[in-house]
Formats: C-alpha cells, sequence, structure tokens
C-alpha cells in the first residue's frame, strides 16, 4: 500500500510540527489522524499534531516566550514540507494560517523560515518522526477492520524519543 499526494505532503508538515514545537518547549503530547471509512475503502482524514494551542481568551495573559515557541510549532509544519522537498497545497495550510493569525501579524512563510533551521539540526529525529508516522499511518489504513474514527499514531514519550529533543516544556499542558 502506498501513500497519496495528500498523504506524502502532511506526514512531514506533521512531522516539522513535532519537532519544532518540541525544541522551543511547547508541550507536544502525541500525534493522532482521522480516519473515514465508506463503501469506497479509506479516505485519510486530517493528520493532528496534538498539544495545547492558547484559547482565545488566554492569548491575552499568555506569556511572549510561549506565544513565540506556538508561532515557531506552527510554522513548522511548512517547513517540514520545505526540508522534506515536499510542496504543501495551500489549503493544507489554511488552518495553521488561521492559527498564526490569532496571535499576531507574522506569516506562516515567515515563522517557517525560523523554524527551518531547527528541523535541520534534528534532521534525523525529522526523518525518525517522518518514518514512523508513515508506517503507523499505513499499518492503520490497511486495517480494514477499524472504524471511521480519530486514532493515535504516537504518544508523547514516542515523539519524543523519536525527535531525541529532551527541552523542559515552557508549561504544563491541561490534562
Amino acid at each position: 500500500m502506498e501513500l497519496n499526494d495528500f498523504e506524502n505532503q502532511a506526514i512531514p508538515h506533521e512531522a516539522g510540527h513535532l519537532i519544532a514545537g518540541l525544541s522551543k518547549g511547547f508541550p507536544i503530547q502525541g500525534m493522532s489522524v482521522i480516519i473515514h471509512r465508506d463503501a469506497c475503502g479509506t479516505v485519510p482524514g486530517d493528520f493532528i499534531t496534538n498539544s495545547r494551542e492558547p484559547s482565545d481568551e488566554a492569548i491575552l495573559v499568555t506569556p511572549p516566550p510561549v506565544i513565540a515557541s506556538y508561532k515557531t510549532m506552527l510554522g513548522g509544519g511548512l517547513a517540514g514540507n520545505i526540508v522534506a522537498n515536499v510542496p504543501a497545497a495551500n489549503a493544507a495550510l489554511q488552518d495553521d494560517r488561521r492559527k498564526l493569525a490569532r496571535v499576531g501579524d507574522e506569516s506562516l512563510e515567515e515563522a517557517a523560515a525560523r523554524a527551518e533551521p531547527i528541523i535541520r539540526e534534528h534532521l534525523e529525529g525529522f526523518l525518525k518522526l517522518v518514518e514512523a508516522i508513515g508506517d503507523r499511518y499505513l499499518a492503520l489504513k490497511a486495517n480494514q477492520s477499524l472504524a471511521s474514527g480519530r486514532y493515535l499514531l504516537l504518544t508523547e514519550q514516542e515523539v519524543k524519543a523519536l525527535a531525541g529533543i529532551t527541552v523542559e516544556p515552557l508549561f504544563e499542558p491541561l490534562a
């Protein structure tokens, strides 16, 4: 079983979020995917970096270092595509653009430019994450007995071990 174009661009995108976020102390709690099953087979849904993002109300009182790490984590998705040399469809970047606009006027491209050297510095971990996400996703996709739903691909501990990053989080995520 092979990955389609959407899956090929989504996997390094999420690995980029994971590396950039972890390296800046943004709490990452794992990685998930939504699978849709119908009579025609499996349709991939969203790939999701499990993290604690500031609510609209919390943005005003969130310390600047936390907002800065959040921006870098968001830019890590596009940076992951750049590092992997896998173009990201503009539609796939809209959620990151929307989230970034909530916390400032920096463009996604500016945030990605800041995240790209971080991913290159942790290239081995990035590549391990890309491989693990791809392998786990393909195994999940091949399991025809699974219903539509959200599935955990990597736990927080697995993400940290694969990434090889041990920076302490800037704040504790909500349970």
